[in-house]
């Protein structure tokens, strides 16, 4: 072959080249136009390159090869979820009748909607206590089967398949189903991820209860308390001392639990061994009164706290059966009120002492800090230590506070001392709980969650 046709043969490949140099070049701009067209959340994912080739993953595992010619497969889509039954408003699950903080809760927040304009009604589940059934206060607002749209259930998931099974999955069927729960430990139990699939949010009294059910929850979870009504607003009176055996001329601190709440937890010897470190057993100018509810449950530990106290004789030991309004009654002829709790979900009982005005000496730990601080209280340090056994829900090594006794028998010394000092404190008090407490604003919120879901 001469050179003449070697030359026409490599410029004849030179055009062939540059030709397809062209269509590639058109291709891809062809191509980087169609993908602008796109937009990102088309594509829904992260994109990975591998050498020349890139590729696209969408949440739905679908693969893409740019130039390749393969298509999009459709993402699959998720069916709607059922269509709610019922009329606009609540029904609340829980112990609307009980003697308990649970059962106060539950009357506590049926108000709160109610002020607000919500449409509620009460399913009682009080054949499943162990406490007093006594409180018919709320009996006019009792169903016996779910009629609106959302279900809050006012009690703990260690309850529900109990109350499902003892009235009915009609309660949280085709229903928006709010679990409201209390919690005072670190962690919540592990058992409680049985209940997720009967809820699809969860509120709380406290950023204390928020923050832990969070950390493990799979559904939103809002802090949403209810409004704390002042017991004297409710027909309370202020009380005779004698009626409750208690004399007319000492400074009386209160302190309060029930055993159904775990004696250990609520620590009442706490309280006790701190206003002994303050007066001693013989002071007549002081008193401790230690009110105890459900007295027969309390196992060695209350047996425990009856020993320490016998021989005191300025500790009054109070354990008949009382109503809330007989409880509030006690409370308003006491001057100071203590808890020295280890963990609390709310503190309910410190709430209602700050509302009715009374100095609160509280340690300064989990659901009683949102509405107790100085300046409105008289929070007491405290150092975490490890549960050292399994009490009821709460198993052993799980965190919970050791109240600084000593730092307790100050703030009581202090307030025996300068009455002033507690007359102040129990104004900021009434005045925290009116203010950041209030049922009508509580309830309120309650309402704007409610018609954000679409209950109402």
């Amino acid at each position: 072959m001469g050179p003449r046709s070697r030359k026409n043969e490599e410029s004849a490949a030179d055009a062939m080249s540059k030709r397809a140099a062209r269509h590639r070049r058109t291709r891809r701009a062809a191509s980087r136009a169609r993908k602008g067209s796109r937009t990102r959340s088309q594509w829904n994912g992260a994109v990975r390159k591998s050498g020349r080739t890139r590729r696209r993953y969408t949440s739905g595992r679908a693969r893409v090869v740019a130039g390749g010619g393969a298509q999009l497969a459709p993402l699959p889509v998720a069916p709607p979820p059922p269509e709610l039954e019922g009329m606009p408003g609540v029904q609340i699950v829980g112990f609307s009748r009980s003697d308990s903080g649970l059962g106060e809760a539950c009357r506590l927040q049926a108000a709160s909607l109610l002020s607000a304009g919500v449409p509620a009604s009460i399913i009682s589940c009080d054949s499943l206590s162990m406490g007093n059934a006594s409180d018919l206060s709320w009996a006019h607002l009792e169903i016996g089967a779910p009629v609106h749209k959302c279900t809050i259930m006012q009690f703990n998931p260690d309850y529900m398949l109990h109350v499902l099974g003892r009235l009915g999955h009609q309660l949280v069927d085709r229903k928006h189903t709010i679990g409201y729960w209390h919690w005072e430990m670190t962690d919540i139990p592990d058992s409680w991820s049985d209940s997720w699939p009967y809820v699809r949010e969860i509120w709380t009294p406290s950023r204390f209860v928020r923050d832990v059910v969070a950390m493990k929850s799979p559904v939103p979870v809002l802090t949403m308390p209810y409004g704390i009504a002042v017991p004297a607003a409710r027909g309370v009176q202020q009380s005779s001392r004698a009626a409750y055996g208690l004399p007319d001329d000492s400074f009386l601190f209160l302190t309060m639990f029930d055993t159904h709440s775990f004696v250990e937890r609520k620590n009442p010897i706490g309280a006790l061994d701190a206003f002994l470190h303050a007066f001693g057993a013989i002071n007549p100018a002081v008193g401790l009164v230690v009110k105890a509810n459900h007295a027969n449950a309390g196992g060695a530990a209350l047996e425990l706290l009856k020993q320490r106290i016998a021989g005191c004789r300025n500790v009054y030991w109070i354990e008949a059966p009382m109503t809330r309004q007989q409880t509030a009654g006690l409370l308003a002829c006491c001057d100071a009120y203590v808890s020295l709790h280890r963990a609390e979900g709310f503190g309910l009982a410190i709430a209602e002492a700050m509302a009715m005005s009374k100095p609160v000496i509280a340690t300064d730990w989990s659901g009683n800090t949102d509405f107790l601080q100085l300046g409105n209280g008289c929070p007491v340090r405290y150092t975490l230590v490890p549960n050292p056994v399994t009490v009821g829900p709460y198993q052993a090594g799980g965190w919970w506070a050791d109240p600084d006794l000593r730092h307790a028998a100050s703030y009581m010394e202090q307030l025996v001392s300068n009455r002033g000092i507690g007359y102040r404190l129990g104004a900021a008090a009434s005045h925290t709980i009116a203010s950041l407490y209030n049922p009508a604003v509580l309830g309120a919120a309650m309402r704007s969650r409610l018609t954000e879901i679409g209950v109402l």
